[in-house]
């Protein structure tokens, strides 16, 4: 489940009303013991943050819903038509994720060293072939290869 500030802020407001609850219910049984000064404070403490927690979930969720119904409506298509764009899109980075994890499976399974060039080219060109016949810049190619032998190097220090 996908949490939202709405909900958290939500559940943090009546989390301060739970609490104030028990004081008040510590507060009863203290004055019946002629002790109610003792969660006064507390009780006051808890009252103001409570306050707070509630109108900064009031405010949160008339800012939201203003924002999802009225100003993103007219840049583009509703609420509901994004939701099911971001699925979409979830569920595109889960397929990428998905070949890549099969492209390294390959690559450990393989000894041919031609193929594991490939399966290098594919995962660092996120799985897409070019779209040109033009070769890679061999020079950018050694000065990347070097790059990394150095790292290397440095790490196997």
């Amino acid at each position: 489940m996908r949490l939202s500030l709405e909900n958290y802020l939500q559940r943090r407001a009546k989390a301060k009303t739970s609490h104030r609850e028990k004081l008040e219910a510590k507060m009863s049984k203290a004055k019946k013991k002629g002790q109610g000064n003792r969660w006064s404070k507390k009780l006051t403490v808890a009252r103001l943050a409570e306050q707070k927690a509630q109108q900064l979930f009031q405010d949160i969720a008339i800012l939201l819903d203003w924002l999802k119904n009225d100003i993103l409506a007219l840049a583009g298509p509703d609420y509901h038509s994004r939701n099911e764009l971001s699925v979409l899109k979830q569920s595109k980075k889960k397929k990428i994720l998905e070949k890549s994890t099969l492209l390294f499976d390959l690559y450990d399974e393989t000894d041919d060293i031609l193929v594991r060039s490939a399966i290098c080219y594919l995962l660092k060109n996120g799985s897409k072939l070019p779209k040109s016949d033009k070769p890679e810049n061999s020079k950018k190619f050694a000065q990347r290869r070097r790059k990394v032998a150095i790292k290397i190097e440095r790490l196997k220090e």
